[in-house]
């Protein structure tokens, strides 16, 4: 895709993304947490050790501040809340009202580009999306990588140019290269936030209030993120 449609596509999409506001916020905030890829393949990488630490005890910390709601979407369905533990998706489509986030926690290259519409619902409908950025190895280094495995996270970082309200990033480094290619690839310099949320930092707040030490600029809890 020529890079001057690219950077049209991305500012077109994101223009559109207007929350209605139209209504009554939530007592207690819904947080979807997607686990598309792990729950059906878990191959022990990095990124999946990470998803799966995060969604095993997120719901524990979350207690009283959020209701957490597991979920996944394929190629052919939406986003739909899931039993993490049998893989089983159940109930309606995910919809948002007024103050709920969806973390878009999982690598799901696959999952997000043919959903974009619902994401870019959610958000119109008072919701936030955040969504994980480990880093842009396949857009940085195509040569390491299959050609479909890169064309298919260009994709999928497009996407999330597109609807993103924010980024968590695991390291300072990462944020900053995230950022150079918002701006220079997508022509997006602004109405974003990032996070360098850093391992071992929790995405709630214990209910102690403590959390782990933050390095120098980063964040400690998702909390502490979205008040960035």
């Amino acid at each position: 895709m020529p890079n001057w449609l690219e950077r049209h596509l991305v500012r077109r999409s994101r223009g559109a993304l207007r929350s209605s506001g139209n209504q009554t916020e939530n007592a207690l905030k819904r947080l979807y947490v997607d686990v598309s890829v792990v729950s059906v393949n878990d191959a022990g990488t990095g990124i999946q050790r990470v998803v799966r630490g995060v969604s095993t005890h997120l719901p524990q910390l979350a207690v009283g501040q959020w209701d957490v709601a597991f979920v996944a979407a394929t190629r052919r369905g939406p986003f739909r809340r899931i039993d993490p533990a049998s893989g089983r998706r159940e109930g309606e489509s995910m919809t948002a009202q007024p103050g709920d986030v969806f973390v878009g926690l999982d690598y799901a290259l696959d999952a997000i580009p043919p959903n974009v519409d619902q994401l870019s619902e959610f958000r119109r409908s008072g919701g936030e999306l955040w969504f994980f950025v480990h880093d842009l190895l396949p857009l940085q280094r195509p040569d390491w990588f299959s050609k479909q495995t890169s064309r298919r996270y260009v994709r999928w970082l497009r996407i999330l140019a597109s609807v993103a309200d924010g980024f968590f990033c695991n390291s300072s480094q990462t944020e900053a290269e995230l950022k150079q290619v918002m701006e220079s690839r997508f022509g997006v310099n602004g109405g974003y936030r990032t996070c360098v949320l850093p391992m071992g930092a929790n995405l709630v707040p214990a209910r102690n209030g403590s959390s782990a030490a933050p390095r120098s600029g980063s964040c400690r809890s998702f909390t502490e993120c979205r008040s960035c």
